[in-house]
């Protein structure tokens, strides 16, 4: 090989590592966030109605074209029992507790703690069992500790990065496809936050979905025979290298639209005197196939909560960067 052409090897290769290292950042909780570039798009479904919108995904903003002028950096990953644990010593911050759903027996257990179970403590699982406030405490106590803002996304900012460029409802998929997309939906409790090498170069995602051949996905899946434990199962990233959009736990979002007056109520919309209704986004292992779309929104009043809620959080993008 002549010096010129290992000149161009080397510089190709600097160049390649170096876009790979801004694409990706690590706070000191190992914490790994990716870019999500600005962009104009309409929220909600393609083919229906601006006004039917709203009521047909329980989003008060569907039907909304929105710029996504700013740029923001999204955890790649949802919020692990590790990086909640840290809250919790820090702050002296009392553990989760909620509902936990026994699938044998069909019914949920209240005092549930899943700091303290063998399994669903685990540090790389996600948290579940917290309130919005509890989330909410979580951003503030991160916030003071790295020196940046973080905070929950808005529903918006949230669904732009669940589609990642695509208008399908299963992001690469028209429909649920458990050994594809990036979430559990057949376990009794949920996969590991971020499954694989956090630092992992995703650009690929999964824009060549539907090149994957069955036994692959089962490969994925962790389906068939010697198939790993639950909490093995990889499931890859969606097309801007996020995992578990859809599925796994359900993500608390910053709501920044009212439901639009009617006499209609929002599918999952509670009305409690001195209840304020809180977004969730993504649905989890526990929700059917009509709750893990990246349009569907739930709702939940707290201090409520259950194994299958949790939360991601996003750090805003200083000037300089």
């Amino acid at each position: 090989m002549s010096r010129l052409s290992l000149f161009l090897f080397a510089l190709i290769f600097c160049l390649s590592a170096s876009a790979s290292c801004e694409k990706a950042f690590e706070n000191s909780l190992g914490m790994v966030f990716r870019l999500m570039p600005g962009g104009d798009f309409t929220v909600g479904p393609p083919g229906l109605e601006a006004e039917s919108l709203p009521w047909a995904t329980g989003n008060p903003a569907a039907g909304e074209t929105v710029k996504i002028s700013r740029p923001y950096l999204l955890c790649i990953h949802e919020v692990r029992v590790r990086d909640y644990r840290a809250f919790c010593e820090a702050r002296n911050h009392p553990g989760p507790v909620g509902e936990h759903y026994q699938p044998a027996e069909q019914k949920w257990r209240p005092g549930f703690e899943p700091l303290e179970d063998k399994v669903w403590g685990q540090p790389d699982l996600p948290v579940t069992c917290v309130t919005f406030d509890d989330a909410l405490a979580f951003c503030e106590w991160l916030s003071k500790k790295e020196g940046r803002v973080y905070r929950l996304p808005t529903e918006v900012e949230w669904e732009y990065a669940a589609r990642a460029g695509s208008d399908r409802a299963y992001q690469a998929f028209e429909r649920l496809e458990p050994t594809k997309i990036n979430g559990n939906l057949g376990a009794d409790y949920p996969v590991k936050a971020n499954p694989g090498d956090e630092m992992a170069d995703a650009e690929a995602g999964l824009g060549d979905a539907d090149k994957v051949g069955e036994a692959e996905a089962e490969a994925m899946a962790g389906v068939g025979g010697g198939a790993a434990s639950p909490e093995d199962r990889p499931f890859p990233p969606n097309a801007w290298g996020l995992y578990h959009m859809l599925g796994n736990v359900q993500e608390f979002v910053m709501m920044t639209r009212q439901p639009p007056e009617g006499d209609i109520p929002l599918p999952g919309w509670t009305l409690l005197p001195g209840k304020v209704n809180r977004m969730l986004r993504g649905g989890s292992w526990l929700h059917p196939e009509r709750d893990c779309t990246v349009y569907q929104a739930n709702f939940n009043c707290p201090p409520y909560t259950n194994c299958t809620m949790g939360f991601r959080v996003l750090l805003e993008v200083d000037a300089g960067e």
